[in-house]
């Protein structure tokens, strides 16, 4: 299955080069958030992840809740901690899983 492979992904390439970033300019977080809206380019990036983001974490709670599934504030903390890039496959991941326990179910 490919959604566990994106989890690892979604969450080794945005947290590489942000933490890369921060130990090369002591933590300096301040530093990090002004360069990552310091032009049209980079804000517009950020508006789309955090866009994404809200997608992301509205599609757990309700896809989640209409299929019944647990831990639906796990997909919300990956997803602002990590980016949409962990949070979306993971639901993802787990959805099915959910699903395909369902479908077994339903077969007896």
């Amino acid at each position: 299955m490919i959604y566990p492979v994106l989890c690892v992904l979604g969450t080794v390439l945005p947290l590489s080069p942000a933490i890369y970033f921060l130990f090369t300019h002591q933590f300096d977080i301040g530093q990090f958030i002004q360069q990552a809206i310091a032009n049209a380019a980079s804000l517009t990036a950020w508006l789309d992840v955090i866009i994404s983001a809200l997608a992301v974490i509205s599609l757990a709670i309700f896809e989640g809740r209409r299929l019944g599934m647990e831990k639906l504030w796990l997909y919300g903390l990956a997803t602002v901690l990590i980016g949409p890039s962990l949070g979306l496959p993971l639901f993802l991941y787990r959805r099915s899983q959910r699903l395909d326990a369902i479908k077994h179910f339903s077969d007896f």
